[in-house]
């Protein structure tokens, strides 16, 4: 035998009282407040000891170089005044590495791949 309110009842919520709200609408999620370190910045190195590695990075792009494999790299390279050899190897005078270095903006807002 069969209940006869089961069938009723079927479908239906036992939840009795009013229903909740429901949003319908999209929510605003308040943007969060930018974060400002308040202290000094730590000086691991002194001035002496970050002007030797300046120096040996220079160094470094001038005398050994980078090897491209990307022909459009290379051929970016040369185009803008860097030294490229027949075995892809790139030499970057310090004062083209200087120059492109004082294009690049003080300031910048780093954006995640996946917004």
């Amino acid at each position: 035998m069969t209940d006869p309110h089961s069938e009723s009842t079927a479908g239906r919520s036992r939840r009795r009282g009013h229903a909740a709200p429901r949003n319908t609408g999209p929510s605003l999620i308040p943007l969060p407040r930018r974060l400002e370190n308040p202290f000094a910045p730590l000086k691991s190195l002194s001035d002496e000891a970050l002007s030797q590695i300046i120096a040996a990075a220079y160094r470094i792009l001038d005398e050994g170089g980078i090897e491209f494999r990307s022909r459009s790299a290379l051929d970016l390279m040369r185009r803008n005044g860097a030294r490229v050899t027949d075995d892809a190897m790139v030499r970057l005078d310090p004062d083209l590495v200087r120059h492109f270095c004082a294009m690049a903006p003080q300031t910048f807002t780093l954006h995640s791949r996946n917004p």
